[in-house]
Order: structure tokens, then sequence, then C-alpha cells
């Protein structure tokens, strides 16, 4: 368990520098079949890497159709990965547990918009539509 008073004190050292986009790679494969049904999977991952003064998050998104047995369908795939800059005084005052359990959370709140943006603008521009994420 993250104790609240030294994340809040993390926060407070973090400044987010900048948010790039690493990589995307999309892909439409089998059509729809018929009197089938589908859901739409998302899995997410938030690696970082830090040095004396900053941590790199590096964001992962992985969006694909599954069947009805929770196998991914091979009809769409889309995977994006950005990288965000934070940079931290004290940062040798905190832990890699504190360091990912912030990955987790504010890294996703930070870059879930840039994801969003993407994969809705990707998903029209492949002629299946705008997915878009909550």
């Amino acid at each position: 368990m993250v104790d609240p008073k030294i994340f809040a004190a993390f926060i407070r050292d973090a400044e987010l520098e900048n948010i790039k986009l690493v990589s995307v790679d999309s892909a439409l494969g089998e059509e729809l079949g018929k009197g089938k049904s589908y859901n739409l999977s998302l899995k997410t991952k938030f690696p970082f890497k830090k040095n004396e003064t900053c941590v790199f998050i590096f964001p992962t998104y992985k969006v694909f159709f599954e069947d009805d047995e929770g196998n991914n369908s091979g009809i769409f795939t889309f995977k994006c990965e950005f990288s965000l800059h934070y940079r931290v005084n004290n940062i040798d005052k905190y832990t890699d547990d504190l360091v990912k359990y912030f990955a987790d959370n504010n890294a996703k709140f930070n870059s879930w918009s840039y994801f969003r943006e993407l994969l809705s603008n990707v998903t029209m521009r492949m002629g299946i539509g705008p997915l878009v994420a909550p």
C-alpha cells in the first residue's frame, strides 16, 4: 500500500515535461462473421525508467476484438505507445513501488486522451468507424 502523504509529495515534486507518440501499429484482418458476437478488448501497461532527475513512463495501449471465448479474433488490432517525461525533484527519496503506482494511475490519466483521440482517428480512417474509448 502506498502512503498517501508520500504519494502527494511525489505528485508535488513531479512535473510533466512532454508527451510523445513513440509508435502506432494497426491492422485490419478478417471481416466480422455473421451471427457472431465480439467484444472490444483493451490491454494496458505502464512500464517506466528513472534516472537521477527524471521518470520516463511508456504507456502502451492494445485494442482488439475478442470472440466469445476471449481469443483475439484477428479482425482488428491496434497498439500504440507513448513516452511521458516527468522531471522529479528529490527523486532519490522515492521507491520504485511508488513510481510504479504513479505510472499506473497518473500516467494513465495524462496519456488517456491522446490514446483515445488516436484510436478514434485511426479506426475512422481505416473505414471501420471511429471507436471511442470511454
